[in-house]
């Protein structure tokens, strides 16, 4: 009888140990979370032409947010430290607008645990981790468009494996994740040409002493463009 116990004993024992090691497999494998946030698009008509698609791209930079002289709050960027090296995939940087007017998009990627708890980055809060980042978008350069210049700031809050995110500017807890594009393009001007001939027949019996045809005495004035 105790024999039979023994074995049953150990078969639980090998249950247990194989739970857990189960356990930490999955959570070796899930060590990766999803993060979201969202920004809001205003393009605005600037010219005669509408704007059609276009695409945006955002960027994320790590910095370190202090006091200047006058006691601002003031975010200095440090371009050196990757995304990468914060454990952040930033995979959905990029959105579509189709015409004027105001569109809410949704960005984000994924954070690796693992790697926040071990960076010397992310700062420690009560029972989580903060990271706050400067948001702006990218100035491609295409014809017609002007960009947004502002600034916003996204923090990151990691706590019992749940991840948060806000939008805000810097230095207060007001949420703002407004970003606003011109599209300025005029048509071409119309120009309409007019073909003007005066002519002269004061003397149709005069003949063409090679043909014996009247002759026609005409004046072309030509092309006159007028614009409108």
């Amino acid at each position: 009888m105790k024999t039979k116990m023994s074995k049953i004993v150990s078969v639980l024992l090998c249950l247990v140990m194989l739970l857990g090691m189960f356990q930490m497999t999955a959570l070796a494998a899930t060590s990766e979370r999803e993060f979201s946030f969202e920004v809001d698009k205003n393009v605005v008509q600037g010219g005669d032409v509408a704007p059609g698609k276009e695409s945006f791209t955002f960027e994320l930079v790590y910095g370190t947010i202090g006091e200047n002289e006058q006691h601002s709050v003031v975010f200095t960027p440090d371009e050196s430290v990757t995304l990468e090296a914060l454990g952040i995939k930033f995979t959905t940087a990029t959105i579509t607008t189709n015409g004027a007017g105001e569109q809410t998009f949704t960005l984000g990627g994924t954070i690796d645990l693992a790697e926040v708890g071990q960076s010397n980055y992310w700062q420690f809060g009560e029972g989580n981790r903060i990271l706050t980042l400067r948001l702006t978008e990218k100035n491609e350069g295409k014809a017609g468009w002007t960009y947004s210049d502002v600034e916003r700031y996204l923090t990151i809050t990691v706590e019992n494996g749940y991840v948060y995110t806000d939008v805000h500017i810097l230095g207060n807890d007001v949420s703002d994740n407004d970003f606003e594009n011109i599209y300025t393009a005029n048509a071409a001007p119309v120009r309409d040409t007019v073909t003007i001939v005066i002519g002269n027949n004061e003397k149709p019996e005069e003949a063409n002493p090679n043909t014996g045809a009247p002759v026609f005495v005409g004046v072309a004035v030509g092309a006159l463009a007028a614009a409108k």
